[in-house]
């Protein structure tokens, strides 16, 4: 396959490797590597058909998006301050919908979002855990307070995150080269659809905190990411089919030190799973850099 000299994959850092998009000296981990995005259009349930979708509709046209998302990021980057983010307001009008996990939507938001491999958790471990879970959201109804939804994280979200730094599963993403096609499918979007605070690739799962642009939906943002990034490492790897879990787990940010919070969880998570370098990738804005 031909492939053009204009898909280079920007570069991202470890533990202490840094890069500035904005400009300034630039460092990288992992393998820079060249691809091309396809000219597909994708249903919800991850099928191909011919034809073009959103930004992906030809090398030519995504480089142009590429680089007015670049520029665009830089503008959002100098603008924005912690102290004038939108975060979650309980007296807003929000969205709250159910596929295998409940999800919250607020035009505005922060969100920090999780998803993984779908053999990163075991069977026998999450058939017990969606057993009990369908039994309390039966006695939790939607809308929650916050401390409802404080409940639900402590019991379910707490127990899931365990298990993924476990290091169950064929654990793909530690081979660099895979990690840093999911990178590029994180960063296609910065500046059009989403602006990106932080995010790391664990072996088995990804983490990232970011805001939607207008006229965008979360669900709509995780179908792209996993839909590119699920070719691109199933052709690398020579497989074939699913590669990642349906559904994610999301939260909405409730406020600046709940958003530092989750940018010090990013950050830790690595070590937390007992992780060496090479084995992740973490990037963080300027923003979040600065939250110690």
């Amino acid at each position: 396959m031909n492939i053009p000299e204009s898909f280079r994959g920007s570069e991202t850092r470890s533990r202490g490797a840094r890069s500035n998009r904005c400009g300034g000296r630039r460092g990288s981990v992992g393998e820079q590597t060249e691809r091309l995005i396809p000219h597909r259009r994708w249903g919800r349930g991850g099928e191909e058909s011919e034809g073009g979708v959103g930004a992906m509709v030809g090398a030519k046209r995504a480089d142009r998006k590429s680089a007015l998302g670049k520029r665009r990021s830089c503008e959002l980057k100098r603008r924005m301050r912690l102290e004038e983010m939108q975060f979650f307001d309980p007296r807003r009008e929000r969205e709250f919908s159910v596929n295998q996990l409940p999800h919250w939507q607020q035009a505005g938001g922060v969100y920090f979002v999780s998803f993984r491999l779908g053999d990163a958790v075991p069977r026998a471990l999450m058939d017990p855990w969606l057993g009990e879970r369908a039994t309390w959201l039966g006695q939790h109804p939607a809308p929650w307070s916050e401390d409802v939804e404080r409940e639900y994280h402590s019991r379910f979200s707490v127990e899931i995150e365990r298990w993924l730094d476990a290091g169950h599963g064929a654990c793909v993403l530690r081979k660099p080269a895979s990690a840093e096609i999911v990178a590029e499918a994180l960063r296609f979007f910065e500046g059009t659809r989403c602006q990106m605070f932080s995010w790391v690739i664990m072996p088995n799962h990804v983490h990232a905190l970011f805001t939607l642009m207008a006229g965008h939906e979360l669900e709509e943002m995780l179908h792209a990411w996993k839909f590119f990034s699920a070719r691109q490492i199933n052709a690398l790897s020579g497989t074939s089919g699913h590669l990642w879990q349906r559904d994610y787990f999301d939260r909405l940010v409730r406020d600046a030190g709940h958003f530092a919070r989750c940018v010090r969880y990013l950050r830790k998570n690595p070590a937390k799973a007992g992780l060496k370098e090479g084995e992740y990738l973490l990037w963080e804005s300027e923003l979040a850099r600065g939250i110690l």
